[in-house]
């Protein structure tokens, strides 16, 4: 939720993509309950990310009079290839 609230003009890419691989390091390493509360990570990810992404593609307001910056899509791609790699770290066999 924070990365709604947070400025169009901040980066937030490298927080999630560092946030998602050390959680994914972290329950790598981890038993227990600490795994079972995994399904509940993955779930808020998935919950949010779609309006990550979609925040992510909108088109930037340029100067007046002129057509809107079309967004860069490296760093959504980033996003989601980060998402990927911690669902497959939580779920390896599926």
């Amino acid at each position: 939720s924070a990365y709604a609230k947070a400025l169009p003009t901040v980066d937030m890419k490298p927080i999630m993509v560092t946030l998602m691989n050390r959680l994914a390091n972290y329950l790598k390493e981890a038993e227990g309950e600490d795994v079972a509360a995994a399904g509940d990570i993955f779930s808020l990810f998935r919950t949010h990310l779609q309006q990550i992404l979609e925040r992510a593609i909108q088109p930037s307001a340029s100067a007046a009079g002129q057509a809107p910056v079309q967004p860069d899509m490296a760093a959504p791609l980033e996003v989601l290839a980060a998402f990927m790699q911690f669902t497959v770290s939580l779920y390896p066999n599926k």
